[in-house]
């Protein structure tokens, strides 16, 4: 569980704002690491490519930090 954070992490670092500070399970994918709409959807696509996953449309709205997309995948 420790590496899917880890490597979660890595891949939302790709779309966050650097001066929104570090991330942690805990982090607000919106508040918290300024990821907009288009970011969002993107780190949504690489985490379905990167597991093998399909998250649905209907969980979207579930995702608001890194922990919750952790649990989505694991």
């Amino acid at each position: 569980m420790e590496e899917k954070l880890k490597r979660i992490i890595e891949i939302i670092q790709e779309y966050a704002n650097p001066e929104m500070g570090e991330i942690s399970g805990d982090s607000q994918l919106r508040t918290d690491l300024g990821i907009d709409s288009l970011s969002f959807f993107s780190i949504i696509d690489d985490l379905e490519q990167e597991y093998g996953v399909t998250i649905e449309d209907s969980q979207l709205e579930k995702l608001q930090s890194v922990k919750d997309m952790l649990e989505l995948i694991s």
